[in-house]
């Protein structure tokens, strides 16, 4: 219930309502404040007209009134800014250290909001607002649609500067131990990202000249030398540090998003031409990496680099040419793309995808539906629907 009053004061839900101070006070917000994510009032810095008097200052919000006395905010000087006490619940006063009391507010919740955010929070199901996201105008979703992907890159760029900071600041290591990780996957990427840590970059340099020794110490640290089978990807990656000692500097300089993707078009070595396994041969067949393994590639390794790579060397045409790359791959298909594809969201490019991905992992399945704006525009539209 907090939180929803938090959010109905936010965005000023409760419309055209007259409110009136517990003391029948007449009162006009002027501005509700910045909310404030840490200790002290709910918001700072708003502005409310009370009986023709305008104050400014902090605004605090609980469910019950007497919530304010049970966290002892009238012993606290931290307090003594609030000009205004929203609440659900009119059970108690309260009042500032020095005994002053604090104008309360019983903060209506119109029923239409609290009809729709039992909608969104309550259903068991996986996105509650999938059959009206046909209502929220498209300039809104493209508008939210270039936040979560932004959202989303600056939450892989923070994972970016902690193995910066963890190897001094070498993008090569980095980007090695990025794409090892890449090349599992999804269902063997911790497997890989702990191969390439345990295996540093410099240890395959001083190989380069023979891709069987690469090759040897990337299967041996896998303990893949003593099995009958073998993953083809290790023989990829084998390739590529075989064939290249600055990769990242390579991909920086590239023109193109075709160029980037030519470096990883590679043949593994002739041995693995007629062979899938140590023991048994083959009939000799292309093996290089197909079109939809580079796309993932580079969506989730190259373009998470150089956004990272722009945003901690201040450049940002490194961000745009990240965000071009995203523009320039084709759609990813997984469950979540198809999902809100059929729910009337028009889906372009990996940017895209990207963004729907963030949308479902980071509001959706944690049931933030009151911090999406999709649920902020349906549950504004309950209140003030269009004529």
């Amino acid at each position: 219930m907090e939180r929803l009053l938090h959010y109905v004061w936010k965005y000023k839900l409760y419309a055209s309502t007259p409110l009136t101070t517990t003391e029948g006070l007449p009162i006009a917000v002027i501005d509700p404040g910045i909310q404030n994510t840490d200790a002290g009032p709910d918001f700072f810095n708003a502005k409310v007209k009370i009986d023709g008097t305008v104050w400014a200052g902090s605004v605090d919000i609980h469910e019950k009134a007497s919530d304010w006395l049970l966290h002892h905010h009238d012993s606290d000087k931290a307090y003594d800014s609030v000009i205004l006490h929203v609440t659900g619940v009119n059970d108690a006063s309260i009042c500032r250290m020095n005994g002053e009391p604090i104008p309360q507010l019983i903060l209506p919740v119109p029923e239409p909001v609290r009809k729709n955010i039992d909608w969104l929070l309550v259903r068991e199901v996986p996105v509650p607002c999938l059959e009206r996201i046909q209502d929220v105008d498209s300039v809104h979703l493209a508008s939210w649609m270039d936040t979560l992907l932004s959202e989303r890159l600056e939450r892989k760029t923070e994972d970016i500067y902690r193995l910066l900071d963890q190897y001094q600041e070498d993008w090569n290591e980095v980007f090695y131990i990025l794409l090892t990780r890449s090349f599992g996957f999804g269902v063997n990427s911790d497997a890989f990202e702990w191969l390439a840590k345990s295996l540093p970059l410099r240890y395959i340099q001083k190989q380069r000249a023979s891709e069987s020794q690469v090759e040897a110490m990337l299967f041996g640290q896998a303990g893949m030398l003593s099995e009958e089978g073998s993953c083809h990807y290790y023989r990829l990656l084998a390739a590529i540090w075989h064939r290249y000692d600055t990769l990242f500097s390579m991909i920086l300089s590239a023109s193109s998003p075709k160029e980037i993707k030519d470096y990883f078009r590679i043949q593994p070595s002739d041995y693995w031409k007629n062979h899938y396994h140590f023991q048994y041969a083959s009939v000799e067949k292309d093996k290089m990496i197909g079109e939809n393994a580079l796309n993932i590639l580079l969506i989730n390794t190259v373009v998470p680099l150089l956004f990272a790579y722009g945003g901690r060397n201040k450049l940002p045409e490194y961000c745009l040419r990240a965000t071009r790359l995203l523009e320039s791959i084709p759609p990813e298909r997984n469950h979540i793309v198809t999902a809100f594809a059929r729910s009337g969201i028009e889906v372009h490019n990996a940017g895209d995808t990207q963004s729907l991905i963030q949308l479902k992992r980071e509001y959706c399945e944690k049931r933030k539906c009151l911090y999406c704006r999709i649920g902020f525009r349906l549950l504004k539209r309950s209140v003030n629907p269009p004529p």
